[in-house]
């Protein structure tokens, strides 16, 4: 498999040539990072959310739009899938780097520079590390990033400063709505590696969620994301070997299953630390067993095992709203030329492109 991150970059790039059209802004810091603004101060729609998603995942999933239903009201749901479901969900598009800086910055960071540091359970349960002279890492954030962490990613990523790329956004935002509303898969083969399910029986995961209303309030932005995921996410699973820790996945398997997120994050104190991880899950898990491909066909004629949970999705019809979006348009984008090895992933246009970053007001 080449560098998750070499693939990301190309991502990146694409952003950048079509920056206008996805309402995204790129800029270039005084250390030679990139940041591109995905929906902090930019405006950046569900095209830019779901290309972000794209680049948390660094090209290992297959992204669309259509429309549904949550309560009887028509809502617009993102779909994810990917045969890669290790690499792609647990090694790359999970959030789990946390930036907390004495400076006041906070965010949470996801995507495949990740493997460059591999420090996480993960990548040890996966046995997947990159090595690339890029890193790219998406954050989550009410401001866009500073000198200060770009510096710090690329010194734990051990790339210099200028191989740093940092799409930002903003959970409440339009793009970040999107990108999390394709996070279903995730959970579900997270949560299995935290029940003690090997991540590489997982072959194949698609998602499906509704997109959240967006807001700028950034905490009710953050109960309605999880919201879409815990009591409308939809997952589908072709494993190697069936388990009863299937049954645990799902939202409805805990106590608080149906209160709003809102309130569990309150009752926590906003110390997400003390919230309970396994309420982080899908609301509905479906599960095929499927033999892994063998050289010598088998001749004992079993066919594959299927199991189906259905779940009930949101009751509430205020729980969304029913704003509806543009849908992607069919056809894959296209894709900007590879960067050669060894070389630099942002061209001379690409320079013409970034802005200074904005001065502090």
């Amino acid at each position: 498999m080449e560098s998750i991150n070499r693939t990301a970059i190309e991502l990146v790039d694409e952003a950048l040539d079509f920056a206008g059209e996805l309402d995204v802004v790129g800029y270039e810091l005084e250390n030679g990072a990139t940041v591109v603004d995905f929906g902090i101060d930019a405006a950046g729609g569900v095209e830019a959310g779901l290309l972000l998603a794209e680049i948390q995942t660094a090209g290992l999933a297959n992204l669309s739009t259509r429309m549904g239903e949550v309560a009887g009201a028509p809502r617009q749901y993102v779909e994810l899938s990917t045969d890669h479901p290790a690499v792609a969900l647990l090694c790359s598009q999970k959030a789990g780097w946390e930036l907390d800086f004495e400076s006041g910055y906070e965010g949470l960071g996801s995507g495949p520079a990740r493997a460059l540091v591999g420090q996480e359970a993960e990548f040890e349960r996966v046995g997947y590390y990159d090595s690339s002279e890029f890193a790219t890492l998406t954050v989550e954030s009410t401001a866009l990033p500073t000198e200060e962490v770009a510096d710090h990613v690329a010194d734990l990523a051990e790339v210099d400063a200028e191989g740093v790329f940092l799409p930002a956004y903003a959970t409440g935002s339009t793009a970040g709505s999107v990108a999390t509303a394709a996070r279903a898969a995730e959970l579900a083969v997270f949560r299995l590696l935290e029940l003690g399910y090997e991540p590489t029986d997982v072959l194949h995961a698609s998602g499906a969620a509704p997109v959240a209303p967006v807001t700028r309030d950034e905490d009710l932005a953050m109960g309605r994301t999880n919201d879409a995921l815990a009591y409308g996410g939809e997952v589908h699973l072709q494993v190697a070997r069936d388990d009863d820790r299937f049954d645990q996945i799902v939202s409805t398997a805990r106590e608080e299953y149906g209160t709003p997120f809102v309130e569990v994050f309150e009752d926590a104190g906003w110390d997400f630390y003390e919230v309970d991880e396994r309420v982080f899950a899908p609301g509905e898990g479906h599960r095929r067993r499927r033999r892994r491909p063998r050289l010598r066909r088998r001749r004992d004629g079993r066919g594959a095992a299927r199991r189906v949970v259905r779940l009930p999705l949101i009751r509430s019809r205020s729980d969304f709203d029913a704003t509806q979006t543009r849908p992607r348009p069919p056809g894959r984008r296209r894709r900007p030329p590879r960067a050669p090895a060894g070389g630099t992933a942002r061209s001379r246009a690409h320079r013409r492109l970034l802005r200074p970053p904005p001065r502090p007001v």
